[in-house]
């Protein structure tokens, strides 16, 4: 048997109860989650915002309540724009996701001089300006990834190559691009399912510019 302090009435059941509190006007500021009672909105607002049992996003008009700190940071990214590390903002998901990359470590290392570098783009880039002492090139990084096994997945037909000077196309989304770099960039934005895992036509591609640009 249930008893309800608010009201002074008993229930044979618990579920009997918990009916009654979502149903009754003097449970109306009740917070069912932390199973409080509160007689005004002001008063249990306040509940929600010191309790670290709710997590409520305030951008939203609708003010939802997320139940772990997780949820309310997964929604914030996805429908905020919002950097779950440093809490920015961003006007689209693509400069969302270009702003992430401030926070990886240096942990991808040139195969030739041992330069580190955040993404594997950036290390093919540096290659491809001649910035590398290895004497690596745009040239020799191009004709590497072209020798590539995989190569047909992500190249351009020589007629496409010729409208519009992209030697390389995402094997996903067939998105061109002039450049390894700039393919292997596009991989690692997220914005389509390519990646640069080891099963990946890409993977082959950054191999054999490690091994032979």
């Amino acid at each position: 048997m249930a008893f309800c302090s608010v009201c002074d009435r008993y229930f044979r059941t618990e579920s009997a109860y918990y009916q009654h509190t979502r149903a009754s006007t003097a449970h109306m500021f009740d917070c069912h989650r932390c199973l409080r009672h509160f007689t005004s909105f002001g008063a249990r607002r306040q509940h929600v915002r010191d309790s670290m049992h709710h997590h409520v996003c305030y951008t939203c008009d609708d003010e939802p309540d997320f139940p772990t700190a997780e949820g309310l940071h997964t929604h914030e990214s996805v429908a905020h724009n919002e950097c779950a590390i440093c809490h920015r903002r961003f006007d689209t998901p693509s400069n969302l996701r270009s702003h992430r990359v401030v926070h990886w470590d240096d942990n991808v290392e040139c195969f030739r001089c041992y330069r580190t570098f955040v993404t594997n783009s950036a290390m093919v880039l540096h290659l491809e300006t001649g910035t590398c002492p290895s004497g690596a090139t745009q040239g020799s990084v191009t004709s590497a990834a072209l020798r590539g096994y995989q190569s047909a997945a992500y190249t351009r037909s020589y007629y496409r190559a010729y409208d519009d000077d992209a030697d390389f196309q995402c094997p996903d989304c067939a998105k061109p691009c002039r450049f390894a770099s700039a393919l292997l960039q596009h991989a690692e934005s997220g914005c389509c399912d390519v990646s640069l895992d080891e099963d990946s036509p890409l993977w082959d591609c950054l191999e054999e510019i490690k091994c032979s640009a």
